[in-house]
């Protein structure tokens, strides 16, 4: 479950799929064949998420394998879980955050100590919840916020156990908005995972 302060948790809004998308994230922390099984059988037959995939690698600033740096392994699992969906999307159908058909999504990346890493999405529409999970429990001192159409960055707020959230209200959000996320890298090269529900007004 997701786990706040009731100072944060004022502040923002989510649901119970966010929760329990945040939650299953959580699990891959402990980084072994036996959580990853379990999480990959607590998502496959759940259709309300897609995978994030339209944030792009930074090259440069995020880990690569060869760095020995530890992750979740999100993105494979999610690859796998999207593949055996029926019916199958046909070639060229990207599934990403912008699909009309989800309100939520997930990626993992990663950024180097010290660095930052910027993704933008578009698609959203309505009130939204960004949520990043670090993959370790005490955050790293990562930090991350969001700008709306390059507007003022609004931060996100420190939920503890590693996980940071924002919510932005509806006005000036729409299909053809670009939100910039940014990510600054703390003490150590890190991992870590963004989901997002999209409201789209309803």
């Amino acid at each position: 479950m997701l786990m706040m302060s009731a100072a944060v948790f004022a502040q923002v809004q989510t649901d119970s799929e966010l929760n329990f998308l945040v939650g299953a994230v959580c699990e891959l922390r402990q980084a072994d064949e036996v959580s990853f099984n379990h999480v990959r059988e607590l998502l496959s037959p759940d259709t309300e998420w897609t995978p994030m995939n339209e944030t792009r690698y930074v090259r440069g600033r995020e880990c690569s394998p060869s760095d020995g740096v530890p992750g979740f392994g999100l993105n494979r699992l999610l690859s796998s879980i999207v593949t055996g969906r029926k019916p199958l999307h046909v070639h060229g159908d990207m599934l990403n955050g912008e699909d009309e058909r989800y309100q939520y999504s997930l990626y993992e990346h990663s950024v180097h100590a010290g660095t930052e890493v910027s993704y933008t999405v578009y698609g959203r529409e309505g009130r939204q919840c960004f949520v990043l999970v670090a993959f370790d429990a005490d955050g790293g001192d990562l930090s991350a916020s969001i700008a709306v159409n390059e507007g003022v960055p609004v931060p996100f707020h420190d939920a503890g156990n590693g996980i940071l959230i924002v919510n932005l209200e509806p006005s000036g959000i729409d299909l053809n908005i670009p939100l910039t996320i940014n990510v600054r890298g703390g003490t150590r090269d890190q991992y870590f995972v963004i989901l997002n529900h999209n409201t789209r007004g309803r």
